[in-house]
């Protein structure tokens, strides 16, 4: 855990640099379930904070992991990534699926049938256009299985059946020691995590999405809402902004 705060604090740091960038970061911990700790900031302080906070503890849940990940970077503009650490395979829907997501002939059938939550979060992850960087630290970077559905989220063109057509293609990261996870978190790679994240294509926003976690509100929720839209020379600019009132 150590090790792994170590490299979880060197991304921020490779990332942000200093608060003046514009670049954001969210952190989302994952055990038998998974939350998202702090929202998108550039608040580097924060986030290590939040790191040095966390501690090993329940199962281990991938599809809540990566589904938190992807409300909590949602259509933000610009390179989107989630970065994916883990020590374990998942231990969460072994009870519905105990085959790799990998293995099913169409990318999830049988999974979605058996509601896989692994299934749900890939298909969410194709949604949102998130391309992942996933990586096994120790133990888990000699499973086989695990490492075949850490290859499936990093959208792994070489896997046996690959990705579905415009599945993002990420990288999958075997890190059976310290200095292999280190590795790859060193900005000065150009293999590594953050400079892939650098070359990465803008994303445009492709549409306009609303996720309502209170099914029954005690009354009517204001938000405000900006859309933002980038031309053909490239500005990107806010176009409208309202207040949404659900009844």
């Amino acid at each position: 855990m150590d090790v792994a705060k170590e490299a979880a604090k060197l991304f921020v740091d490779s990332i942000l640099g200093d608060d003046q960038t514009d670049d954001l970061i969210a952190l989302v911990s994952f055990s038998s379930d998974a939350r998202i700790l702090t929202s998108l900031t550039n608040d580097g302080e924060l986030l290590k904070t939040r790191i040095d906070g966390l501690a090993p503890q329940g199962a281990t849940n991938f599809g809540a992991a990566f589904s938190e990940a992807v409300k909590a970077v949602g259509i933000y503009p610009g390179k989107r990534a989630v970065v994916f650490l883990t020590d374990g395979e998942d231990t969460v829907d072994l009870g519905t699926d105990t085959l790799p997501l990998f293995s099913w002939p169409d990318w999830g059938t049988a999974a979605k049938r058996n509601h896989s939550l692994r299934w749900e979060a890939l298909h969410k992850l194709l949604d949102y256009e998130l391309v992942s960087y996933t990586i096994g630290f120790g133990p888990v970077a000699f499973d086989v299985d695990a490492a075949e559905d850490l290859r499936a989220f990093a959208g792994d063109p070489t896997l046996a059946v690959p990705p579905p057509e415009g599945y993002p293609v990420g990288r999958y990261y075997s890190a059976p020691t310290a200095e292999d996870l280190l590795d790859a978190f060193d900005p000065q790679s150009p293999d590594s995590i953050p400079a892939r994240i650098g070359v990465l294509p803008g994303i445009r926003s492709p549409y306009v999405s609303f996720v309502n976690d209170y099914h029954d509100p005690a009354g009517p929720i204001d938000a405000i809402v900006t859309l933002w839209f980038e031309n053909a020379n490239g500005n990107l600019y806010s176009s409208a902004r309202g207040t949404y009132i659900v009844p």
